[in-house]
């Protein structure tokens, strides 16, 4: 019969898990991820821990594709190694290297045709084919994850002790929750002058740049196993919340837009001629545009008593103000609820 234990914990609570177990299992289950018992090897007190965690949004919402590593500093050694050094400049996280590149995780390939690429972190083939980006990648990079579909991570092997935990997120590359330069800007982390229309701008100095959020934090790692008695043990779990630490949510949204014209005030249908066009109704030429306001009520998920939903006003940005004197708008709106759009106009 398989023996698996399944260990429970609270999303967004960052402690070290206490377990007590016989080495009698195949794996231990822990958020949305397994730790195999063959990669545990038997002594009296483990030298080795391992972290787990959930980088999330909205209350916990998990992200994808946010990059986890320790953060390993340059040893006196490779310092005096021109070509590691080179490649490898970090002896603390506020350091550059030659190009003004601070440590990071992010890709220098794009992950996708629209994606803009702005890190330095090597791929596969580039470690695969340059022995000394090996070397590199082993000692400084060894310790590193990227969540998952369900936002969870998980390093394993990580030596007992206190270490630096560092996050990389672009949230232009987070999959299907990737956010675009106006929802940043929406959201008031990004101005106009920081992206480039409908992409990213990629810079050197990604502390200024408003797509890219960065966590770092020291935690205490504790041997995955051992005598109880020995050994203080326990399974790290740090977690990192978007919304409450960068202020961050995300919110689908729809584009809106649309155009307003109508008859100038001479050919306007009147109740005194019941109502009847005049023969100038409707001539392109004749026809005029003015600004205006939209008033919109939404759908909420509440019914009343007999079964129908209940509507409500939605206030749109500007207080609806948003048909200018070519009578077009174009607004987001979130798509969480369905609109329904009042279009109406002052002037004409």
């Amino acid at each position: 019969m398989s023996k698996s234990y399944r260990i429970r914990t609270k999303v967004g609570v960052d402690t070290s898990i206490k377990v007590l177990i016989d080495q009698e299992f195949e794996h231990l289950e822990i958020l949305s991820l397994k730790i195999l018992q063959t990669d545990i090897y038997t002594r009296q007190c483990a030298d080795y821990g391992v972290i787990v965690g959930r980088v999330s949004v909205n209350n916990g919402f998990g992200v994808p594709n946010a990059k986890v590593s320790i953060f390993i500093p340059l040893d006196s050694k490779d310092q005096a190694d021109p070509i590691i050094s080179e490649l490898y400049p970090y002896k603390s996280l506020l350091d550059n290297n030659d190009d003004g590149y601070r440590y990071n995780l992010l890709p220098y390939k794009p992950s996708y045709s629209a994606h803009v690429p702005t890190g330095t972190f090597f791929t596969r083939l580039d470690v695969l084919t340059n022995p000394t980006l090996i070397e590199v990648y082993d000692k400084y990079y060894k310790y590193n994850a990227v969540t998952n579909d369900s936002g969870d991570y998980m390093i394993f092997g990580v030596p007992v002790g206190s270490h630096t935990i560092f996050v990389d997120i672009d949230l232009s590359d987070i999959g299907e929750f990737s956010l675009s330069p106006q929802d940043l800007i929406r959201m008031g982390r990004a101005t106009e002058n920081q992206v480039d229309g409908t992409k990213f701008r990629a810079s050197t100095n990604l502390r200024e740049l408003p797509q890219i959020v960065s966590f770092n934090r020291t935690i205490e790692i504790e041997p995955l196993w051992g005598q109880p008695e020995i050994c203080n043990l326990g399974i790290t779990r740090t977690d990192f919340d978007l919304t409450g630490e960068a202020n961050i949510n995300i919110q689908p949204t729809a584009i809106f837009m649309g155009s307003m014209i109508s008859d100038s005030d001479s050919n306007a249908i009147r109740s005194g001629n019941g109502g009847k066009p005049t023969r100038g109704s409707g001539f392109l030429c004749n026809v005029t545009t003015g600004p205006g306001e939209i008033l919109a009520i939404r759908q909420t998920i509440q019914e009343d008593s007999i079964g129908r939903p209940i509507l409500e006003s939605y206030g749109l940005e500007g207080g609806g103000t948003i048909i200018d004197e070519n009578g077009t708008w174009m607004i987001d709106v979130p798509v969480s609820y369905t609109h329904l759009t009042l279009p109406t106009n002052r002037e004409v």
